[in-house]
């Protein structure tokens, strides 16, 4: 198809992109949709060594990957973007050596949210679905065992109601948040070992409104390399639940490229 004179191809599907796109006059991959769309299309072209740069119009239901990246969640802008932006190297996550990830690992309270948190209330509400499910589960929050581990430190055994391993984040709240960069190299891993409706209030509001980070039972980590292990807590990587309960997580070895506004 054409228009405006630009060539292009609908695919309702990743899977049906052919192999040899790198081959041929193809400058670019549009993906429409949210987090697990875009980690769907990342994972295609990255498996199969397609160096295409990835432009994202997000219209899923959370967008947290493209807001990481500063992609407005206007339509009209994105698509800008997505004709006219600036190619920028992401180093995704890699899992046991074998599939990549572009968001991050979450576990614990995070995680039986995204499982538990119904299809079609999020394709009418969008991110609020998670919102209004959340205080069901702040009522029956609970903690998990853990064991982490980082390059040159001992293991860290902990009881957490949650743990995220990420690529980045939106540059929302205080230190450390507003450092989650994805165009760096590194994993941010952060630990909450609250459990209870009112601490989470109180971390909450610590970081989003006084722009801090909590002093107690809230921990922070930037490497580039992270064990991951756990006995009964529910794990998530973009968005799809997981069955391994032992991940070795770390950096890629090749990057991703994204278009970015200028």
């Amino acid at each position: 198809m054409g228009k405006n004179g630009i060539a292009y191809e609908i695919y309702r599907k990743v899977e049906e992109i052919p192999s040899n796109s790198a081959n041929q006059a193809v400058d670019r991959l549009i993906v429409l949709g949210g987090d697990g769309t875009v980690s769907f299309a990342a994972r295609f072209l990255y498996h199969n060594n397609i160096d295409l740069p990835i432009a994202i119009i997000p219209v899923g239901s959370g967008n947290v990957f493209a807001q990481s990246l500063k992609i407005s969640l206007i339509i009209r802008k994105s698509i800008k973007t997505a004709l006219k932006g600036k190619p920028k190297k992401v180093f995704p996550g890699l899992i046991n050596n074998q599939e990549i990830f572009v968001l991050g690992v979450t576990t614990g309270i995070h995680a039986d949210l995204m499982n538990t948190t119904p299809r079609w209330s999020k394709k009418i509400v969008g991110i609020v679905a998670y919102y209004l499910r959340l205080p069901l589960h702040l009522i029956k929050i609970k903690k998990h065992q853990y064991i982490l581990t980082f390059p040159n430190k001992k293991p860290l055994q902990t009881e957490a109601s949650a743990v995220f391993v990420l690529n980045g984040l939106p540059r929302i709240g205080g230190e450390p948040l507003n450092k989650m960069d994805p165009l760096k190299p590194k994993l941010y891993t952060l630990v909450l070992e609250v459990a209870n409706p009112y601490e989470i209030a109180r971390a909450v509001s610590s970081v989003f409104i006084l722009r801090k980070m909590p002093k107690k039972k809230v921990y922070y980590f930037e490497t580039k390399m992270v064990s991951l292990e756990t006995n009964d807590a529910p794990l998530i990587i973009d968005g799809e639940a997981a069955k391994e309960k032992k991940l070795s997580i770390s950096i890629a070895p090749r990057a991703l490229r994204f278009l970015l506004p200028k």
